[in-house]
């Protein structure tokens, strides 16, 4: 599939676009730099995001979203629909964990 945490990706892109938010494109730049995520990713991750917020997509619920499919894809999450609807038990900074942990950064 990837040979990078790409749910992280859409993550800091996220956070970058978020007008509560005070992380800039240099910021998540500098990030996905170090985890080995090209500039140009990051830059189409930004535009997709914004395009999305744009058509009223909740952006938060999204992103865990990627990071369910991510994880049932990669194999370090068992392909159960409960992960899709249960965002208490499958929280996005929980899911984050398991994703970091099978990427290794």
């Amino acid at each position: 599939m990837s040979d990078y945490n790409r749910p992280y990706l859409w993550e800091i892109a996220a956070n970058a676009i978020s007008p509560d938010n005070a992380t800039t494109f240099d910021d998540v730049r500098t990030l996905a730099g170090r985890h080995g995520i090209p500039e140009l990713s990051v830059t189409r991750a930004m535009s997709t995001l914004t395009a999305l917020a744009a058509g009223g997509e909740d952006l938060d619920e999204w992103v865990r979203r990627q990071y369910v499919v991510d994880g049932w894809m990669e194999g370090y999450l068992l392909i159960d629909t409960a992960a899709l609807s249960d965002a208490n038990t499958y929280s996005t900074w929980k899911l984050a964990q398991l994703a970091y942990a099978h990427y290794g950064r």
